[in-house]
């Protein structure tokens, strides 16, 4: 899937990501993505405000994630917003 979406040069630096990070931080980080997934999609569905307190300690948590998994890359960044809850 990965050849798929990235180019060969963000193949390469997610290999290096995940080699920096680790196998356990990996799969601990597939843990809180579900869990914030699921948060952020109850958000939505009860119509909470995107500016309210909530959403944003959601918000800069996501970003962070983010931010983690792809080390700076602004292509990958990229392609992970336009995934965004699908």
């Amino acid at each position: 899937m990965i050849g798929k979406y990235y180019t060969p040069e963000q193949q390469e630096s997610l290999k290096a990501r995940g080699e920096l990070l680790g196998e356990a931080r990996i799969r601990q980080v597939e843990r809180e993505w579900q869990g914030l997934i699921e948060q952020v999609r109850t958000e939505m569905v009860n119509g909470t405000d995107p500016s309210g307190e909530t959403v944003q300690i959601l918000a800069r948590r996501w970003r962070s994630l983010i931010a983690e998994f792809t080390g700076g890359n602004s292509g990958i960044e990229r392609f992970l917003r336009s995934c965004a809850l699908r």
